[in-house]
């Protein structure tokens, strides 16, 4: 674009946030805009809000690409001789590549952490801290641009696969990032087709359309609660963590449908979520937890379950086994032989559960 309308457009959009108090910008397309003018656009609406107070404004865009495109867009570049700061954050499609086929258990929850792991790899430029990456990305679990929403029903029996979208919903909460939900996720929501309008129905037309009672509401009510009271999910550092169906051999679950561990650690609070994604069957093992934080025989209580009452999940402390009694294959490929502590997790199917060290 030449300079006048570059500058016609970033004023336009600095109009509005004044005339109707906008409060952020999502911004359509972004991987088709010119790296340079979003980087600017970004940095000049980020100003322009500062200067009038805003100081959490917040723009975000689609790039739906991978994340080296992605790493053009956002944040503060230190190898860029600009110093300039672009949008706030990208609508996260790596990890929407994966995670939906790993909570229905049609991936393995290794690929999750994949995702991460290349992430941390790229964007070690953009980034100052293992738990500062979350804010650069916006995760989400379906979109308008779909041709089939996340929550499936089957006509057959339409509440079989309801605890996938409340497991989804607890996952999405407590992995690194922001969360966005498309809107009637919250309502059942289950359009799908061979184009994007099959995704767009409204809920307005009918009674009660919008239910504060309807069960998948009441699980984003929940888990929203957890994040906001907990806030090693919102800015704590992750881990993925090697489970155990026997307390000896430890892995990170490479088989659909698996078992998807990880931890978010901010200072001494230690949260842990397992997800069983097995429709079918339930897991009982132990999940690797921080060695310095869980002295052996250190308990957790339940934050969360999507299949019982947090009264009913019972918890087990912390176990301790030294060197040489276990044998951990790291995702690196590499492996280890202990010391390790271990928490003890038994899971229905379809069970996500959201603990925290006491």
């Amino acid at each position: 674009l030449f300079r006048p309308v570059r500058t016609a457009l970033i004023r336009a959009y600095q109009y509005l946030i004044a005339k109707y108090d906008v409060d952020g910008f999502r911004i359509d397309t972004l991987k088709y805009v010119e790296p340079e003018f979003a980087q600017v656009f970004g940095n000049a609406i980020r100003e322009y809000a500062l200067s009038l107070g805003k100081k959490n404004f917040f723009t975000f865009g689609e790039v739906y690409d991978g994340e080296e495109k992605i790493a053009h867009f956002i944040g503060r570049n230190a190898l860029d001789p600009g110093d300039l700061t672009g949008v706030d954050a990208a609508l996260d499609f790596p990890l929407f590549f994966q995670l939906p086929a790993v909570v229905k258990g049609m991936l393995p929850p290794q690929a999750v952490a994949n995702v991460f792991e290349r992430r941390k790899q790229i964007l070690r430029g953009l980034i100052s801290s293992h738990g500062d990456i979350g804010r650069y990305f916006v995760t989400f679990l379906d979109n308008h641009d779909l041709n089939q929403r996340f929550y499936y029903s089957d006509p057959a029996n339409p509440q079989a696969f309801d605890d996938q979208v409340s497991m989804a919903v607890a996952c999405l909460f407590a992995l690194q990032g922001i969360p966005c939900l498309y809107y009637g996720t919250e309502q059942g929501m289950h359009g799908s087709g061979s184009s994007p309008e099959a995704v767009r129905e409204a809920l307005w037309g009918k009674p009660n359309a919008f239910s504060r009672e309807h069960p998948f509401y009441q699980a984003v009510r929940q888990v929203s609660a957890i994040r906001e009271n907990q806030p090693a999910l919102r800015y704590g550092r992750q881990y993925f963590r090697p489970i155990s169906g026997n307390g000896a051999q430890f892995g990170m679950s490479t088989f659909a449908p698996g078992v998807l561990a990880f931890s978010r650690i901010l200072g001494d609070d230690e949260v842990v979520v397992v997800a069983n994604t097995d429709p079918r069957a339930g897991w009982q093992g132990h999940v690797l937890v921080d060695l310095a934080l869980n002295p052996p025989f250190s308990t957790y209580e339940a934050l969360y379950s999507n299949r019982r009452s947090v009264g009913d999940v019972q918890v087990e402390p912390v176990l301790h086994k030294g060197p040489g009694n276990v044998e951990i294959h790291h995702a690196d490929g590499g492996v280890s032989f202990g010391p390790v502590r271990m928490l003890p997790v038994s899971l229905q199917p379809s069970e996500v559960v959201i603990l925290r060290r006491l």
